[in-house]
């Protein structure tokens, strides 16, 4: 076969292999040869064993993440026989509807079907990113903008430690309180999770904001939303500052509850300072 020969080729010279491998295959491609997939699956494991072997201290594949993009996500494909053999060679996590399934043993293979595909994405530049990076004391990682769970705990590890303290011997540096929170930003994370999740866990934060009195600014793309859901967001928020781009130059409006507000005026920062148009 002419791939066996092209493998050849490859692990000839091949020294490093990728640790997380993401593919995007349409509907029409799995329905002309569902078969192919697996054959795919095989000839990546094949090719990492080999080269594991040949250089036992390099890591060969961990994980592979396959998007298979559909025009209705909410139908079950005919082909689904066809991927769960994927669970004869390897871990298979299966995404389809509303419904995972978990079979097979090895190298992690998670296949989405009909999904946007973007999460799929993040989530494996993420694994790749964030491999050999650990927590240190000044700085706590999550999985991905999709862990609001891990952001919290992350966020109360943190703030416990700066109340008692213990987050710098120097007394100097940027304590004490008022905490400045920030999340740039609601933009990604609503991308990921539906509103109502991401209104209760911004409920959450500014509640834990509002009795250290603490400060929290929340970055979101309003030209990305439909102003229903950006109208949700500023709920929780005691001032909006808006920015838009003028011709000449940029322009700011502020809206508060707290008797702050500011029709639209120009603006410019000059050496750090934020200096407005008269």
């Amino acid at each position: 076969m002419l791939y066996r020969f092209y493998e050849w080729q490859i692990t000839r010279y091949l020294e490093r292999i990728p640790r997380f491998l993401c593919f995007m295959i349409s509907e029409e491609n799995m329905r002309e040869d569902p078969h192919k997939l697996a054959q795919v699956i095989t000839w990546c494991t094949e090719i990492s064993a080999d080269v594991v072997h040949r250089f036992p201290d390099r890591p060969g594949i961990e994980s592979i993440t396959v998007h298979i993009s559909t025009a209705n996500p909410q139908y079950i494909p005919k082909y689904l026989p066809a991927i769960r053999n994927v669970a004869k060679i390897a871990h298979l996590i299966l995404h389809y509807k509303d419904q995972t399934e978990d079979a097979g043993f090895g190298i992690p293979i998670a296949i989405a079907v009909g999904k946007s595909g973007r999460e799929e994405i993040i989530d494996a530049i993420t694994r790749s990113s964030s491999a050999l990076t650990a927590d240190s004391h000044k700085v706590k990682y999550v999985g991905s903008p999709n862990d609001l769970t891990g952001m919290d705990i992350r966020f109360s590890q943190l703030t416990e430690e700066i109340m008692k303290g213990e987050f710098t011997d120097d007394p100097n540096q940027l304590f004490p309180t008022p905490i400045r929170y920030c999340i740039l930003s609601l933009t990604s994370m609503l991308m990921f999770r539906k509103i109502d999740v991401i209104y209760q866990f911004l409920h959450v934060v500014t509640s834990k904001l509002k009795k250290m009195g603490s400060i929290g600014v929340f970055l979101i793309n309003s030209e990305t939303f439909d102003q229903k859901t950006v109208a949700i967001v500023k709920q929780l928020m005691n001032v909006v500052v808006e920015i838009r781009n003028d011709e000449m130059n940029p322009s700011m409006r502020i809206q508060g509850t707290m008797g702050m507000s500011m029709n639209w005026r120009q603006f410019q920062i000059e050496e750090g300072e934020l200096i407005f148009s008269t």
